[in-house]
């Protein structure tokens, strides 16, 4: 996703593509942990709850680049506009929205990013066992007669 923020275009950034470091400021300046953020992003019954996130995403793009904003100064700021990518399209198209209809742009919250909100695809790899690999007895074994 693409974002437009104080007229420059710039690659939208979530939970899961943004640095470390943007992550954890947005956990300072929200005083939520993450899976308050993942909560707060997954509530849509909540009146700013597109408007949160989309702001979450900002935060998380001009921290990602370096820029050190405040939450207050981005809540402070115009709504940046966003730019469907082609994954966004292709979504719409799955989910059956046309030109015609409203279109939900992604605006790259946290729920995005979380695991539980994405359906596995496919079959699972198998995980390793724990336990190593039985390599067979290490001592010798007495000679067949």
């Amino acid at each position: 996703m693409r974002i437009i923020i104080n007229g420059e275009e710039l690659e939208g950034k979530i939970i899961n593509t943004a640095s470390t470091r943007a992550v954890q400021a947005l956990q300072r300046a929200t005083g939520l942990k993450m899976s308050e953020l993942i909560a707060k992003a997954n509530d849509t019954d909540a009146l700013d709850s597109e408007l949160w996130n989309l702001k979450a995403c900002e935060f998380l793009t001009e921290h990602s680049r370096g820029r050190c904003v405040s939450w207050d100064k981005v809540w402070d700021r115009p709504i940046p506009q966003v730019l469907p990518d082609e994954i966004d399209e292709r979504r719409a198209a799955e989910a059956g929205e046309t030109d015609e209809g409203p279109t939900r742009a992604r605006t790259g919250s946290p729920a995005d990013a979380a695991p539980a909100a994405h359906a596995p695809k496919g079959k699972t790899r198998k995980s390793s066992g724990s336990s190593k690999k039985n390599r067979g007895s290490k001592t010798r074994s007495d000679p067949a007669s």
